[in-house]
């Protein structure tokens, strides 16, 4: 499936992947790197959040917890 969120910009700057691409339980889509100079960053695709009536929490956590 294509996506918007690209990791082809960091990888070509020389930064590692620290986690792929992961659909979280609000709809969001987010993937971490580390640059060349070791500072962290977290990139998430845009338009994909969900109503928190939609969420789907992962197990053992609860709304309002």
């Amino acid at each position: 499936m294509a996506t918007a969120l690209s990791r082809s910009a960091p990888q070509a700057a020389g930064a590692t992947i620290i986690s792929e691409p992961d659909d979280k339980f609000w709809g969001g889509r987010i993937y971490e790197a580390k640059d060349i100079e070791s500072h962290h960053w977290e990139f998430s695709e845009r338009g994909r959040e969900l109503d928190f009536t939609e969420w789907k929490l992962p197990p053992g956590i609860k709304m309002g917890a």
